[in-house]
Formats: structure tokens, sequence, C-alpha cells
């Protein structure tokens, strides 16, 4: 992460930057939506829109972008143009919108799902420091996200499919450390996908926890190859922390190993499972 990207985080926070625009080949006209302007540039060679900015931005909670505006498809979102739209919750984007610009949601601090199944490329800082983020639903055949794309993202749940074959640095599971100020990795964070993706081999490298959840030991909760006691006695620890109000312990990755009959729950039952295994193994082995 550049030092510099400090700054540019604080600006997003209170203006959007166009992009720079062609005036040979686009023109510009301001679309309202819900008391919100967009400013729009139409690509004169092959008529297609890019959202460039919005105003009045206090106004825009929920982003619904239109497949298509007097007339012509909307088919790109400009760099910066949502940036440091701090009300925005929910973002939401036709199947046309198959190209975002860096920074596109820098500083939405309030973001929370980002819907854009057309998109196949995520650019640098896309989604830099949004921290509310919880759910980014993007093409199945997600190709490539970009450096710090989701950094700062610390409440993200993603599967990755095994078509991307391309994860920048600092793209996932990254923030700063608010005492030191340096790139530290986010304690529990979960990347999913497939054994011997390239989602697999970023996590690896980062230090992220990673799990195919078709391909996944159930009950080894402490992580040593075998499912056993120990497994049994973490989880009844974590029930009885629950239970009494104490905050988990469990990571991601540990809540959904453990939680043996998927009813997302970490209960006694599990513990129980765990342990009806164990004796399995056990004798099986004598």
């Amino acid at each position: 992460m550049k030092i510099s990207r400090g700054l540019a985080v604080l600006a997003a926070a209170f203006a959007a930057v166009p992009v720079t625009a062609n005036a040979e080949n686009e023109s510009y006209f301001e679309y309202e939506q819900d008391g919100v302007v967009f400013e729009c540039a139409l690509n004169g060679a092959d008529g297609t829109i890019t959202l460039i900015s919005a105003e009045n931005l206090e106004k825009l909670v929920k982003l619904n972008v239109p497949e298509t505006i007097n007339g012509s498809r909307v088919a790109a979102v400009g760099s910066n143009a949502f940036a440091g739209c701090v009300y925005l919750e929910e973002a939401v984007f036709p199947d046309t919108v198959t190209a975002v610009g860096s920074g596109a949601f820098m500083s939405c601090v309030s973001l929370k799902t980002v819907t854009a199944k057309g998109v196949a490329d995520v650019p640098e800082d896309c989604f830099f420091a949004c921290p509310c983020l919880e759910k980014a639903e993007l093409s199945p055949k997600l190709e490539k996200i970009g450096s710090d794309a989701f950094f700062g993202c610390t409440e993200l749940e993603m599967t990755l499919p095994e078509t991307v074959t391309e994860i920048g640095a600092n793209a996932l599971g990254f923030e700063a450390d608010p005492h030191s100020g340096s790139v530290v990795p986010v304690y529990g964070f979960l990347i999913q996908g497939k054994t011997g993706s390239q989602a697999e081999k970023y996590a690896a490298e980062a230090g992220i926890d990673f799990l195919d959840p078709d391909n996944f030991n159930a009950g080894d909760v402490d992580g040593n190859g075998k499912v056993d006691a120990s497994d049994a006695s973490f989880v009844q620890v974590e029930y009885s922390r629950l239970s009494t109000g104490i905050p988990a312990a469990f990571t991601k990755k540990q809540k959904i190993i453990a939680d043996m009959n998927r009813d997302g729950k970490t209960d006694a039952s599990d513990a129980s499972d765990i342990l009806v295994i164990y004796a399995d193994i056990s004798t099986s082995e004598k």
C-alpha cells in the first residue's frame, strides 16, 4: 500500500473525481434518479454510457443502475465515480455493466452489498476502505482482482471461482494496523474456492485462511489433520463461551469446520458428532 493512498482516501471522502473523456468521441449529459444527479458520458464510437460521478450524495443510499439510459446501454463505471459516497449501502448493476474503474467505490464506508454480475475484472483500489462490505456478487467467470481492490474490507466473505487467474498485492484480507500503520492480514479472514486454484495460492502466500467448501475435513477444528477428542473439546469450550455471552473465539473457517450438522451454530450437538467420528476412527484403527 502506497503512503500517498491515505491522502487519496481522505480526498475521496469529499468528492468523486470524474474520468477524463475524449472530447471527440464522448459527450456528457446528466441523468436524475430518486433525487440523485448522475453525470454520464456517451461514447460516440459504440453508443454506450459510462457513469462518471454523482451529485446530491446524501440521497444515494441504494444505487440501482438501469440497463439503458435514453435508449443507450450502460456499460461502465468510471474511475472514482462513487468514491466517498458515505451513505451508500447497496449497489446493484445490470449485467450490461462489464467494466469498473479503479477506486470506483473507494471509501464508501457504509457499503454492505454489491451486485455486478457482468464484471469479470476488479481493478485496483475499487473497494478500498469499505469496512462494512460483506458481499460482492461479481461475474461467475471472474478473472482478475487488482492490487488493494478490497483492502480494508474486513467483513467481506468471498468464494472465488476457478476462473480467477490473477490476484494483486493486498487485494483481499488485508488492512492497516491502527497502531503501527503497517499492512497486516485481517484476523480470521476467510477465502473460499477450489483446491489448487489461484485463490488457494494467494491465501497461502498471504497467510490467510482458505477453505474448499466441497473438500475439507469436517470436525478438524484445530487443523492438525485428524478428528479427535481435542476437536470436541474445542467445540465445547466455544459453545460455553457463546452460551454465557462471551465473544466467539472461533475464526470463520473454524465455525464452518465445527458445524457438523450444518445448522449454522456451534453447540454441544457438534461436539457429540465429532466424538462419534473419533470413536469410529479409533475402532477401525484397532
